[in-house]
Order: structure tokens, then sequence, then C-alpha cells
């Protein structure tokens, strides 16, 4: 299960959005890179997925 947390970007974005809540720190960049990284890649594939299988008929 730790396995599986360390890659799903709702465990970054849940203790990135926790400790600006908690602490008022500035965010961690890693966790904002990661999520940027991790939008970006769905983003892409989305956007290859609908041009390869979404044609108007």
């Amino acid at each position: 299960m730790r396995d599986i947390s360390m890659v799903n970007p709702v465990t970054f974005s849940a203790s990135l959005g926790r400790s600006i809540v908690t602490t008022g720190t500035d965010p961690n960049l890693m966790y904002l890179a990661y999520l940027a990284i991790f939008a970006a890649l769905t983003l892409s594939l989305g956007s290859l997925a609908a041009r390869k299988w979404l044609k108007v008929e």
C-alpha cells in the first residue's frame, strides 16, 4: 500500500495542503514539481488519446 501511495498524486496534494494549512509554511517544492509533472503528463496523454479516438463523423 505504501508503494501505491508514493505514486498517487492525491497523497502529494493532501500533504502539500495539510502542511500549508496547519503550519503556514511555504509549500514543499518537490511536491509541487511532482504534481506539475503529473499534470503535464496526464494532459499530454489525454490530448493524444483525444486526437486518436475522438473523430467528428
